[in-house]
């Protein structure tokens, strides 16, 4: 990706943000399997529900934020299919939970 960067074929706020998602991706690894890396392959439907457990309930992230973390995990999964380095999609049933906010009502002080 850094590469890419430097040509300029990527942006560099695109290696920013997979950055902030190989933190704590390394540390759910670390927590749950007791490793520091998984093979690509091996990342499952289960694989992502734990994922976000994890942000959720260790990391302590809301909604939004660990959406995001799963989001930016989806681009590099199917650029890792687009290369033929996958053959299942393991977020095909895969759907983030998301909960709504009620908007709060805008106090006029004029």
């Amino acid at each position: 990706m850094q590469k890419l960067v430097e040509r300029d074929e990527v942006a560099s706020a695109t290696l920013v943000k997979y950055f902030h998602t190989l933190k704590p991706m390394t540390k759910y690894m670390a927590w749950k399997y007791n490793v520091s890396g998984v093979d690509i392959r091996k990342v499952d439907h289960e694989f992502m529900t734990q994922f976000e457990f994890y942000l959720k309930t260790v990391k302590n992230c809301n909604d939004q934020t660990s959406v995001k973390y799963v989001k930016n995990l989806v681009k590099i999964i199917n650029i890792c299919r687009d290369n033929n380095w996958l053959t299942v999609n393991p977020f095909a049933k895969y759907k983030p939970k998301i909960k709504r906010k009620k908007p709060v009502p805008s106090m006029n002080m004029g």
